[in-house]
């Protein structure tokens, strides 16, 4: 694995372990909730086309929460994480007391109990503290937890922000802001992906809008998210022209001062792109970015989930393209010189069948030398599926999707988008909707 991050809440940076009103407009799920079409029933069943899956096994699953009650948040699109003590910790986009999204605790059944019990601990009101958080939580060393808002702050362009755990059980979970973006033209506005921290408490992460071309950057904080004065650099401006534009997912990195990155929009083929960014320090002056793949609807379209860096490859997912126009599974194979051409190969096209459809989520390892991951529409009845993809067992052969879980729009939930979260044996994720139209936490034993 060329991947030596440690302190992130990037699926890429840990391997065990969503569009925007900013963005292009697209058919991905966030994009529908912000425009005001939250999920509320099961969608069409997908029968249209057939599916090259094996059939379905069923291995324990259980939903741990229904947002359901007062005061509860809605579309965790972020998923969760968690403490060392197993409690999980995550972003609801919407909802909450004031209607402008939560933060919320999911604590493990006490012995002998079998209920997980969810705590929203801070609801946003959408003015200097932010709104609409939109980015996986980092769970720093004392359980502080550190992420970002879609809007709200100083300037109602989005704000980096820390939780802090209450020293008594008492007290209420205190909000200290650490960034506040100001938007187009010298700033970013609109984070939505996870911030990659390094271990010297560098940060990086993109915005999906403002910049100098109102585009969307790439930037940089430091000395990082644990001291008390966060400075930032712009380390790129898309221009939505061949280098992409609009970026969705955080950035992951080789290690060697090259991060990588999607962007859902714009790009040569319009299609989106995958690009790297070399930082300064590395021979170069200023940060240089390339973008080492564009998109051309046969091989995907609409790169969605952060990428994972795995093995010396890239591997991630497109909403959209492929053979049957329902997304793809792609691996980017680097080249032998530094400078050459990445080439992809298509490990899975969706049907929109009983293999799935339109993934939403980035991958995680399987342990197998394969992965994990969610089609947020298709399965059997239309709602989506956990799957495993399993590499062949000669190298020029195919890669096997399996459905492990057909979600049926009822309780289990509906839409999975959310990160996906390893611990253990374990695989913790979100849906977007369940038979009353409410969001889900649920764990999965493959």
């Amino acid at each position: 694995m060329i991947l030596v991050v440690i302190s992130t809440a990037s699926r890429m940076a840990q391997p065990g372990q969503g569009a925007s009103k900013f963005s292009d407009p697209c058919r991905t799920i966030r994009a529908r909730m912000i425009a005001g079409l939250l999920v509320t029933a099961a969608l069409l069943a997908g029968t249209a086309k057939g599916s090259a899956a094996q059939a379905a096994v069923q291995p324990a699953f259980k939903v741990l929460h229904v947002f359901n009650k007062q005061g509860d948040g809605q579309a965790p699109m972020a998923g969760v994480q968690a403490d060392a003590a197993g409690n999980l910790f995550g972003s609801a986009e919407f909802g909450g007391a004031n209607g402008f999204g939560a933060i919320f605790m999911l604590k493990p059944p006490a012995s002998g109990m079998t209920n997980w019990i969810e705590t929203v601990i801070f609801s946003f009101a959408d003015g200097d503290d932010g709104g609409f958080p939109s980015s996986p939580m980092i769970v720093e060393g004392n359980r502080d937890l550190v992420s970002s808002t879609l809007m709200g702050g100083t300037a109602n362009q989005g704000n980096i922000f820390r939780l802090s755990l209450p020293t008594n059980d008492d007290e209420s979970w205190t909000e200290k802001v650490l960034f506040n973006f100001q938007g187009a033209p010298r700033d970013g506005s609109g984070p939505l992906g996870p911030q990659l921290v390094l271990q010297n408490g560098t940060t990086f992460g993109t915005t999906s809008s403002g910049g100098a071309s109102n585009c969307g950057t790439a930037y940089q904080l430091t000395p990082g998210l644990l001291g008390n004065m966060v400075e930032e650099k712009i380390l790129f401006n898309f221009t939505c022209g061949a280098d992409g534009g609009r970026p969705q997912e955080g950035l992951v990195t080789d290690g060697k001062g090259i991060l990588f990155g999607t962007t859902e929009a714009k790009g040569s083929l319009n299609n989106g792109v995958v690009f790297e960014l070399v930082t300064a320090g590395n021979g170069l002056s200023e940060p240089k970015e390339r973008t080492i793949f564009a998109f051309n609807i046969t091989d995907g379209a609409q790169p969605v989930g952060n990428l994972l860096a795995f093995n010396g490859s890239l591997y991630g997912v497109t909403f959209q393209g492929g053979q049957f126009g329902q997304g793809v599974v792609f691996r980017l194979i680097p080249p032998a010189q530094p400078g050459g051409i990445w080439k992809e190969t298509v490990l899975h096209s969706f049907s929109g069948g009983t293999d799935g459809g339109e993934p939403q989520s980035g991958l995680i390892p399987d342990g197998k030398g394969g992965f994990f991951g969610t089609a947020s529409q298709g399965g059997t009845t239309g709602n989506g599926n956990f799957f495993d993809l399993v590499p062949p067992a000669q190298t020029d052969g195919a890669w096997t999707l399996t459905p492990l879980h057909q979600f049926a729009g009822g309780n289990d939930g509906s839409d999975p988008s959310g990160d996906l979260l390893k611990r253990g044996d374990a695989i913790f994720g979100t849906t977007q909707g369940s038979a009353t139209g409410q969001s889900t936490v649920y764990r999965i034993i493959p």
